[in-house]
């Protein structure tokens, strides 16, 4: 495997660690419920991550991003030279940057549905271990 597949997912992980040890000891009740709130909290904030990282590379986001970069540029030295022309020829150098860059989504929707199966498995036990309701 690639190095920028074990970063991403050494970053996903430690996000992953911090969310779930806070539910885990920030919440009180039957340590099933716990569990099973830690690791589903934690696996949808991950797979909403990937979403969100899908739908910017996407080029959702580009147009706002064009205009706050117009905005700023009214702010900067007068001598200096306009990057680009237009929206299109910002479109066209994001779409280049994409195309350098890849995406590496494999280590977030692997641990986001690992965390998500267990929360889910933790919420079975629970609810199988607790009294009637």
């Amino acid at each position: 495997m690639k190095k920028s597949f074990w970063i991403a997912f050494g970053i996903c992980a430690g996000l992953s660690l911090l969310v779930f040890f806070l539910m885990l000891f920030l919440r009180s009740g039957n340590i099933y419920s716990r569990l099973s709130d830690a690791f589903f909290v934690g696996g949808t904030i991950v797979l909403g991550f990937l979403g969100l990282r899908a739908v910017g590379r996407s080029g959702t986001f580009d147009l706002l991003s064009y205009a706050s970069y117009r905005f700023f540029e009214a702010y900067r030295h007068q001598g200096m030279d306009k990057r680009f022309e237009d929206a299109g020829d910002y479109k066209e150098y994001k779409v280049a940057q994409r195309a350098k860059n890849k995406f590496i989504w494999l280590p977030y929707l692997l641990l986001g549905l690992v965390e998500f199966a267990l929360g889910l498995v933790f919420m079975i036990v629970f609810l199988s271990n607790s009294p009637a309701l």
